[in-house]
């Protein structure tokens, strides 16, 4: 779901300590959201932080299959492919 922060941006502050520290003295701004492609079979989600977010770009969804990412690798993308959401990379 979204949220005003993002869980990539709370990675930077490895304790709780950390955290209350860095967020008292951040401005926090508009929330952002996630940006839903339909594609043909399926659909493709690009979440706040990815690079692409703010640009066109051509997706060759033949090519997903190929992106997937193994599991604990971070990413900004999520697949629909055949029900299952998959990270994908760029």
């Amino acid at each position: 779901p979204p949220t005003i922060v993002t869980l990539q941006e709370l990675l930077s502050y490895p304790t709780m300590q950390d955290l209350e520290a860095g967020s008292q003295a951040k401005p926090w701004g508009e929330a952002r959201l996630p940006y839903l492609i339909m594609l043909k079979k399926g659909a493709l989600i690009l979440e706040p932080w990815d690079p692409m977010i703010d640009q066109e770009f051509e997706i060759e969804e033949n090519e997903l299959k190929g992106k997937v990412l193994p599991v604990a690798e971070p990413f900004s993308r999520l697949w629909l492919d055949e029900g299952v959401w998959r990270p994908v990379g760029h």
